[in-house]
């Protein structure tokens, strides 16, 4: 198991604030480091949150933790677990969209609503694995351009 620095945003002392008299300017000076949160289980609720169809903002907002932070965290020591939750949501979405289509069809969802609905969803599961639900680069071009490719190189050879 990995050990974790989670940085609690209400342990951040406010940041130094000065204004220049002769230039009227702000100068802010960075705070010195927070305190961190030796705590995995905050790692894997946001990850399990994510899986549920929340945003990382969300998730850590709901844990009281710093968005930045968790991110950075998840990416140095889980990012396969990062990378699951995020093919698990784009399923569940997969299974949303599958249930508009049930209330379409039995006329209890309007079905413009749907589309906009619908639309969203397939954008966010994009994101999520694009690898099953992104767009597929399409084939056909490529074997037309390599058929014209070979037919140009058959005539220059019978012109020889």
């Amino acid at each position: 198991m990995h050990t974790c620095a989670i940085v609690n945003p209400m342990s951040v002392p406010a940041e130094k604030v000065e204004i220049n008299p002769v230039t009227g300017r702000q100068r802010t000076f960075p705070s010195p480091q927070p305190r961190a949160i030796q705590d995995e289980s905050i790692i894997l609720k946001a990850l399990d949150m994510l899986a549920h169809g929340s945003s990382l903002r969300k998730a850590a907002k709901a844990l009281g933790v710093d968005d930045v932070t968790l991110l950075r965290v998840i990416m140095e020591n889980h990012s396969g677990a990062y990378a699951h939750a995020k093919v698990v949501r784009a399923h569940r979405n997969v299974d949303k969209l599958e249930q508009i289509n049930r209330q379409v069809l039995g006329g209890s969802l309007n079905p413009k609503a749907a589309a906009v609905a619908s639309t969203n969803l397939q954008w966010i599961s994009e994101r999520m694995d694009r690898n099953t639900w992104g767009k597929q680069p399409d084939s056909s071009g490529m074997n037309i351009t390599v058929q014209v490719m070979s037919l140009q190189q058959v005539a220059e050879l019978e012109k020889k």
